[in-house]
């Protein structure tokens, strides 16, 4: 019988405790915690930046905010930056109403993150918000001058006398 070395009742031990202890959770991509303004809130006072805050750090070379009324009107005042786990999108003057906010960043684990809130700007003081642009209605195409549309025979193909009648294709 050959001795027992001490190397293995300590590798059980090891062995126990490891499968004793919790493992600690597997920590997700960063995510948005807070905006300022707040998604779907009424601000009294036009604000002059835009604040995200994640729960991680985030790349500043490809960050991305887009500020925009609701006539599609882009209100942002220069390149984002970000510092840490925030990014400020300085603002121009923002209009009275409905501002739509999207944004787009990558993590510091190189996960891509996006994301769109609104606020409405209730300013009483800033402009009004120009309306949108009404579509114009599609433009009807009109046949060069001088050209027939294209000419079909219809009918039994001559087997009963009167039937055959050539008819211009509609258009």
């Amino acid at each position: 019988m050959k001795p027992r070395s001490p190397s293995r009742p300590a590798a059980l031990l090891l062995a126990a405790l490891v499968a004793l202890i919790p493992a600690a959770p597997a920590r997700a991509h960063a995510r948005l915690l807070a905006s300022d303004p707040v998604a779907d809130s009424a601000v009294p006072a036009a604000p002059t930046a835009i604040t995200l805050t994640f729960d991680g750090p985030v790349q500043p070379g490809f960050t991305t905010v887009t500020v925009a009324g609701t006539d599609g009107t882009p209100y942002g005042d220069g390149a984002p930056t970000a510092t840490g786990h925030q990014v400020r999108q300085n603002l121009g003057r923002l209009p009275r109403g409905r501002v739509q906010v999207t944004w787009r960043t990558v993590a510091a684990d190189g996960a891509p993150l996006q994301g769109r809130f609104a606020f409405t700007n209730d300013d009483p003081n800033a402009p009004a918000q120009p309306r949108p642009a009404r579509p114009h209605p599609r433009p009807h195409r009109r046949r060069p001058a001088g050209r027939r549309p294209p000419v079909r025979r219809t009918g039994c193909g001559g087997r009963r006398p009167g039937c055959c009648r050539w008819r211009r294709r509609p258009s």
